[in-house]
């Protein structure tokens, strides 16, 4: 474990989770990360969006990098795209419920 952190890539993962959502990644939830092979784009993005959570956690970010790893989402214009076909799908939804 301590040698992923010699890893500038994964300290820079595990220093940005930290300052963005206020507690530091546990030794298995790093590793957990490192063996999902994901992008760090990617990564990175799912990292602002569990922030954005009403209880952000880990786990609220490995269900988020699950579900791009289920649909296919590998890069971060994936994720980009995924998101604003989301938001477009959820605005329709609110129009039809206003009218």
């Amino acid at each position: 474990m301590h040698d992923l952190m010699d890893h500038p890539k994964w300290r820079f993962i595990a220093s940005t989770y930290e300052s963005t959502i206020g507690y530091p990644l546990k030794p298995w939830q790093l590793l957990e990360l490192v063996e999902a092979n994901q992008d760090e784009q990617v990564i990175f993005a799912a990292i602002q969006d569990t922030r954005k959570a009403p209880r952000p956690s880990y786990y609220y970010l490995r269900a988020i990098l699950t579900r791009c790893r289920a649909w296919g989402i590998n890069t971060l214009s994936d994720y980009l795209a995924d998101q604003q076909q989301h938001r477009a799908l959820q605005n329709a939804r609110w129009r039809r419920a206003a009218t």
